[in-house]
């Protein structure tokens, strides 16, 4: 018997119930038809299950695809990327997040590069199971996120969408202007890219 036989399985793709929590207060928050879109097209109980767990336990990826595909059936990709951004940007005032951020703040300040270097501790605090996010920069202003060895739920295209509006709250957060593109991705393919660039901060 191989030694690979006594590892244990694998954990099921999961996130933090904190982060579809701040998506739903977002949702609610828009035009009263726009939410009633959303809401209607997004599982109940899945809704339900957010909404009476703590802001730490831990929620089946699914519950976020869901979400996602709900909101992009509504407001489309920009709808993702605004998804991802706020929920984000408004987990990070949250106690759960906020000492997390304010450490990555204390060393590198506003600095996008810094920044996106304490992505992938952010990531493992956010994302259970759902492979592992290195950080390069080779060049001043520019950066690359590499997401290798994910199952395959992950590659679900509403979930890569609204995390590459989740990088870009980097950016809002940092108030610099820039972009984050995710490139196509290969079909069968373990390994999702996302290029970063940003025009730095006035001195």
């Amino acid at each position: 018997m191989s030694s690979s036989d006594h590892r244990p399985p694998a954990p099921p793709p999961s996130l933090r119930a904190g982060v579809l929590q701040e998506s739903l207060d977002w949702i609610d928050e828009l035009q009263p038809h726009v939410t009633a879109a959303i809401r209607e097209r997004f599982n109940p109980k899945h809704a339900a299950a957010i909404a009476q767990t703590t802001r730490l336990a831990w929620v089946p990826l699914e519950y976020g695809i869901g979400l996602s595909t709900a909101v992009h059936s509504v407001l489309g990709d920009k709808g993702l990327l605004d998804l991802g951004r706020e929920a984000i940007l408004r987990s990070g005032n949250r106690t759960w997040l906020r000492p997390f951020r304010d450490a990555a703040v204390s060393i590198f300040g506003y600095d996008p590069r810094g920044i996106f270097r304490f992505t992938p501790r952010g990531w493992n605090m956010i994302f259970g199971g759902c492979g592992e996010l290195t950080f390069t920069s080779p060049a001043p202003a520019t950066g690359t996120l590499i997401l290798a060895g994910f199952p395959p739920l992950v590659a679900d295209p509403m979930f890569l969408k609204t995390i590459q509006g989740a990088f870009w709250a980097t950016l809002d957060f940092c108030e610099v202007q820039g972009e984050v593109i995710l490139r196509p991705l290969e079909p069968g393919s373990r390994i999702c890219t996302f290029d970063i660039a940003w025009t730095p901060r006035e001195r």
